[in-house]
């Protein structure tokens, strides 16, 4: 699949959906009252805000990563949680993703030179943020989580009743919060663990300790499902 040039409208495959399980919000205005704010400046940049569900269509979801919401620095954020553009050097949190990944035993992972993550997108893993937006230098900002809380459960919920054996990837009580509120089928696999960032966790295993990539193919081979190909530097 391309990489979609204005991903700023969210694609009829996913839109349909959301008015099936009745999101009735008008997106594109949503997405128009927080770009056009005289506030803070927004990223991703307005042309990826829906980057993830043009790279990865609905009926092709395999795998859901959850982040919580953008990077709030210049030139981070493209619309795929965790990710950066090609050649800018990941972020501390995609760094422990790449040595939990380079240290899985039943994975061959080379770590590539920066922190694009679009070849997972198009092989059907939804890189999705709770929050679609952020505001400049503010992580995890409040008015944009709530812009996006309704609009996200809903993804969710879609995922859950319209996608096949799904595994879901929750990093962090934020991630695992989210997810328990969509009632995971049976049929579906929820991994989870700290988040990449957390030295220490009382609730869940150290994301160091856990092996979630493996974990998600070996459940994913078992429904006759084709393993995800973790190795960026294959995939590019």
């Amino acid at each position: 699949m391309s990489d979609p040039r204005d991903a700023s409208r969210l694609p009829e495959d996913w839109a349909g959906a959301l008015v099936r399980h009745g999101f009735d919000r008008d997106v594109d205005q949503l997405v128009s009252e927080i770009y056009e704010s005289d506030a803070p400046r927004v990223f991703p940049p307005q042309h990826q805000v829906f980057r993830a569900f043009h790279l990865t269509k609905l009926e092709s979801v395999r795998v859901v990563i959850l982040g919580q919401d953008p990077y709030p620095q210049v030139g981070q954020a493209n619309g795929l949680a965790f990710s950066v553009p090609a050649r800018v050097k990941p972020p501390r949190s995609l760094g422990a993703i790449y040595r939990n990944l380079e240290a899985d035993p039943d994975l061959d992972f080379s770590r590539p030179a920066d922190g694009d993550l679009s070849p997972w997108a198009k092989q059907g893993v939804l890189l999705l943020n709770t929050a679609l937006t952020v505001e400049e230098g503010t992580a995890g900002s409040a008015a944009h989580r709530k812009h996006w809380e309704r609009f996200t459960d809903r993804v969710l919920q879609v995922v859950n009743e319209e996608c096949d054996h799904v595994a879901f990837l929750l990093w962090g009580s934020d991630a695992i919060d989210k997810v328990k509120k969509a009632q995971i089928g049976e049929r579906h696999k929820v991994i989870q663990s700290a988040h990449p960032a957390a030295w220490t966790s009382k609730k869940e295993t150290l994301f160091k300790k856990s092996h979630p990539f493996s974990d998600a193919n070996e459940f994913l081979r078992g429904k006759d499902s084709g393993p995800v190909n973790w190795d960026l530097t294959a995939t590019h």
